[in-house]
């Protein structure tokens, strides 16, 4: 719903009170924060799919959305594969939660797989730790 939009009623009147904005509406934080996720799936893309469930024939992965909260930051990624069974229409949807203010890492949601298996969340996040808190400490220590 988020990446096609909907026309059903029942789910615009839930985001009726939510504020949905484009990138030319962002605030300079807001606008920092969705250069990181880009910057996430530049740098650790491969490696966030492999912890995501997928394995091999990552085609592309890309921030699909990011949910501003007073508190959080959650950051949606759209993986897309090709493997034997998937030719070119797998897909791995996930998201990662940081604390807004202190630019952490929390933690991992596993949100929707075409894989015929994939890890726990625990694992999720364990495995992604490393490769987040490293773009992380890259991209905001700069001062992009």
């Amino acid at each position: 719903m988020l990446y096609y939009g909907s026309t059903d009623d029942a789910t615009l009147g839930k985001l009726a009170k939510t504020k949905l904005i484009d990138e030319k509406g962002l605030t300079e934080d807001e606008r920092q924060l969705a250069k990181f996720a880009y910057e996430l799936c530049s740098s650790s893309g491969s490696t966030l799919f492999k912890v995501a469930g997928g394995w091999r024939g990552l085609d592309s992965s890309e921030p699909v959305a990011i949910l501003f909260t007073p508190r959080t930051v959650i950051i949606l990624m759209s993986f897309k594969y090709t493997d034997l069974d998937r030719k070119g229409s797998g897909q791995i949807m996930c998201a990662f939660e940081f604390s807004r203010g202190l630019r952490e890492y929390k933690t991992f949601y596993d949100l929707y797989s075409t894989t015929a298996f994939s890890g726990s969340t625990k694992e999720a996040v364990s495995m992604s730790a490393p490769y987040v808190t490293k773009t992380i400490n890259l991209y905001f220590s700069v001062g992009q």
